[in-house]
């Protein structure tokens, strides 16, 4: 790199003088190659003093010293080299249809680390080029499962053998007749995965930005992981942490005005565990409802962010003011403010939203921020009504949500998908408004319609739908008894009020593909009975 007021010309010609020595081209001295110093000396092929946290040589002629390479397992590529990894890694990923791992002859050298692996390794990384992380990336746009992880893993022992583990599991999950991995072979990787994290956690400074990235992404794929084994208290430990480190760093990067000023790949990620946060929080009924991180126009994608934040305080909302108010004789004043106020901030967005639509590159990701829309407005509509036909005042909002996860549903199918293979992403999007729809929509034809979905709908995060599917299926025999609708040509009545279910209380056992169901109901009089029943699927 050259320094200001010398041309490319003046600094070729230097590099020539230097190399010659009376007359005679210099030789250099054969030595062994020190890999412990600072990438920025290794770049500029100089002898690092290796002073820490940045070495002196970069520091003293005011040049960024990019760290160690010794700490990351692995040699360190340049600045350039990682932004050509991440192009290349996009480039992979962008294909107009997915290849089955079973159809193609595999590279000896994966094009994006430059150095050959072994075959388990290369069938892997294969694998999540071509799968998984299309199917991780969810129901918005995100580069963390493309580029961001692609990029880590050019330099990272503990993403590379995370990656490793997650292909592995997640091929187990979709098609478990022709996994090729044993069970005990993928929690290899996956221990090796968190031993490098902890030992780059107690080795380097925990405000590293790299540091900081690299431990997020991992505990993103450990959250994977433990989805996809049924660990659903570990999945929740790891993100626990996750939300912890982004809270931190929101606050350590708090503007004066009071915003946190992050980069894109920092909002990425604080994105992602936010929509993780509010997918536990649906999920886990007994979690505690933190405040969420704080955002600003700094994020990226602000329609969805906007819009999960809102659905994120309107759950805050729910889950505590208006649940002890939902049965009371009269709800206080401030509480239906305080309703009108999240309805009013989801109608804000929505009118944003019809305005910017246009800019979002396909109908699937307006479907996604819509289905969550409409779900979180029936929620809130119907928080303080004690009973549940008010529900039937929402007709339209159902009948959104399930246009909209039927066109989610067509573009998420890859078409070499067969019937033995199951569909599996992290982010929540269409089993928990589908499910929600089957049980609080009494329309039989669309309720059932939204069931059909649901059984269709594969596993988001913690919500598998056959499991879900059979849960709606047990309320709505109960609500509609033996109803035949196939007969269309007569008015179908919907339940009265004393045959619907108010609240559906669930304990999964994963392991046995059971759950314990127990449905309250509640007559004009208040009283309440409940019906139990334990469903397999």
């Amino acid at each position: 790199m050259s320094s200001l007021g010398e041309s490319t010309e003046d600094v070729r010609s230097g590099m020539k003088a230097n190399e010659m020595v009376r007359g005679r081209m210099r030789v250099r001295r054969k030595t062994t190659k020190v890999r412990s110093g600072c990438a920025t000396c290794k770049i500029r092929r100089i002898k690092c003093d290796e002073a820490k946290p940045a070495c002196l040589k970069c520091t003293s002629t005011g040049r960024k010293c990019d760290g160690y390479a010794h700490c990351f397992g692995s040699d360190i590529h340049s600045n350039s080299s990682l932004t050509m990894v991440a192009n290349k890694a996009a480039s992979l990923i962008e294909v107009d249809a997915l290849v089955p791992l079973r159809d193609v002859q595999l590279p000896a050298t994966l094009p994006f680390f430059g150095w050959s692996i072994g075959n388990r390794a290369k069938r892997s990384f294969h694998h999540y080029i071509h799968r998984s992380a299309k199917d991780l990336t969810g129901p918005l746009p995100s580069q963390i499962w493309h580029a961001s992880v692609l990029r880590l893993c050019a330099s990272s022992s503990a993403i590379q053998h995370a990656v490793v583990a997650l292909s592995e599991f997640h091929e187990r999950f979709c098609s478990p007749t022709t996994a090729a991995t044993s069970l005990e072979a993928c929690y290899e990787h996956y221990h090796q995965a968190v031993r490098s994290i902890n030992r780059l956690l107690t080795a380097q400074d925990s405000t590293s930005t790299r540091l900081i990235q690299e431990t997020l992404v991992a505990c993103a794929i450990f959250i994977c992981i433990e989805v996809l084994v049924n660990n659903d208290i570990a999945a929740l430990t790891h993100l626990e942490g996750g939300l912890g480190i982004i809270r931190h760093v929101a606050k350590c990067k708090t503007s004066p005005g009071g915003s946190a000023q992050l980069d894109d790949q920092m909002a990425d990620l604080a994105g992602l565990f936010t929509r993780l946060d509010l997918q536990a929080l649906n999920f886990v009924g007994s979690r505690a409802s933190q405040e969420p991180v704080q955002s600003s126009t700094s994020f990226p994608n602000l329609p969805s962010f906007s819009l999960y934040r809102c659905i994120r305080n309107a759950q805050h909302f729910m889950r505590s003011s208006a649940k002890t108010s939902k049965y009371s004789l009269e709800a206080p004043s401030i509480v239906i403010r305080e309703r009108e106020h999240h309805l009013s901030a989801l109608e804000l967005w929505y009118q944003g939203f019809k305005s910017q639509c246009s800019d979002l590159p396909v109908a699937e990701n307006a479907a996604n921020l819509l289905i969550a829309y409409h779900t979180s407005r029936i929620k809130l509509r119907v928080c303080l009504e004690p009973w549940e036909t008010a529900y039937d005042t929402c007709f339209a909002d159902f009948r959104a949500i399930v246009a909209a996860a039927e066109c989610i549903m067509a573009s998420r199918i890859p078409s070499f998908l067969t019937n033995s293979e199951k569909y599996f992403t992290l982010e929540s999007s269409i089993i928990e408004p589908l499910y929600f729809t089957a049980l609080k929509c009494r329309d039989p034809f669309l309720r059932r319609q939204a069931l059909s979905l649901l059984r269709r709908s594969g596993k988001e995060g913690v919500w598998d739908g056959l499991a879900m599917a059979e849960i709606a299926n047990f309320v709505i025999e109960l609500e509609d008894g033996n109803l035949d609708i196939a007969k269309q040509d007569c008015e179908l009545s919907w339940a009265d009020e004393s045959q619907r279910v108010h609240s559906t209380a669930v304990l999964f056992n994963r392991a046995a593909r059971t759950v314990d169901v127990e449905s309250s109901l509640r007559n004009e009089s208040g009283a309440w009975r409940f019906q139990n029943a334990v469903l397999k699927w």
